[in-house]
């Protein structure tokens, strides 16, 4: 099998692999965990009322997230999304410089 065609089959089972752990994270943690932390932070998104108690961004994202579903559902979904990306870009990364891993 060609190089190149070899690099892309690996990609696609990365891929795979990522998804799988996505979904069976997504599973697993069915609709993940509510901490006290948490529920001050989903008021705030709730309410649109900052403090500096907790990093503001993430009940601003939250509150973005709001328009998608209520409680902590959305705010998992894009949890586990930048995770397995960021593991995936991480995976592809060693898969480019080190050569076919993957059989």
């Amino acid at each position: 099998m060609p190089a190149d065609a070899a690099g892309r089959k690996d990609s696609g089972i990365l891929i795979l692999l990522c998804l799988s752990g996505a979904l069976a994270q997504l599973l697993i943690f069915h609709w993940g965990v509510i901490t006290p932390d948490s529920v001050v932070q989903y008021g705030q998104a709730v309410t649109g009322v900052y403090d500096d108690w907790h990093p503001p961004i993430t009940a601003w994202i939250w509150r973005q997230l709001l328009r998608f579903g209520e409680g902590g559902a959305p705010f998992l979904i894009l949890d586990v999304a930048l995770y397995w990306a960021a593991l995936g870009l991480v995976a592809q990364g060693l898969l480019r410089r080190h050569g076919r891993c993957l059989r």
